[in-house]
């Protein structure tokens, strides 16, 4: 027998998303060796390739990040499990 499980119908409207996002962070472990240099041996052309690149890859997670959490809290709100505005809970409120 098969299985894998099944996702919801909104998990699978998101799949491709989190799939995106995982592979970011497994280039951003893969580059993150090759991108390394020891400080007295980086020149200032070699900073700014990885600055750029590391500022590119967490760009896009975050992005990805905030996508899949809206996402994630939308369902949660269709389901009727937050109201539109939920009370916040923060260490700040229980006093």
């Amino acid at each position: 027998m098969n299985n894998i499980p099944t996702l919801p119908d909104w998990l699978q409207k998101i799949e491709s998303y989190v799939r995106q996002f995982c592979e970011l962070q497994q280039i951003e472990n893969q580059i993150a060796t090759t991108l390394r240099v020891p400080s007295t041996e980086e020149t200032a052309t070699h900073m700014a390739v990885r600055l750029a690149a590391e500022r590119e890859i967490r760009s896009r997670k975050d992005y990805l990040a905030e996508f899949i959490t809206l996402s994630v809290i939308e369902q949660f709100r269709t389901n009727g499990m937050l109201s539109k505005y939920p009370e916040l809970h923060t260490s700040r409120n229980e006093k």
